[in-house]
């Protein structure tokens, strides 16, 4: 588990009482724990998407398409990655 996920984890375990704390957001304004998260969510949903959006590789564009269909030829094939190690036909690929 990667710690942004641990971090989304502990926000789920929180109850209404703690959710309505005070926070101080950055020094300057006070909310409430709830709508900071809401915030930090925000702000990593838009950091992902510069990053996503920014200029990659011929490589990296063509290795994401084969990771791609190579996903969808397992789908297809009945083989989730899980059991693709058990699989017999793709043990052996």
């Amino acid at each position: 588990m990667t710690s942004f996920d641990a971090a989304l984890s502990a926000a789920a375990r929180l109850d209404e009482k703690e959710l309505g704390r005070p926070w101080t957001w950055r020094g300057k304004a006070v909310l409430d724990v709830r709508y900071a998260l809401y915030r930090t969510l925000e702000e990593a949903q838009e950091a992902h998407a510069r990053a996503a959006a920014g200029a990659h590789p011929e490589s990296r564009r063509l290795l994401a398409l084969a990771q791609r269909a190579f996903g969808r030829m397992r789908r297809d094939s009945g083989c989730a990655p899980a059991a693709a190690r058990a699989c017999a036909s793709c043990a052996s690929s």
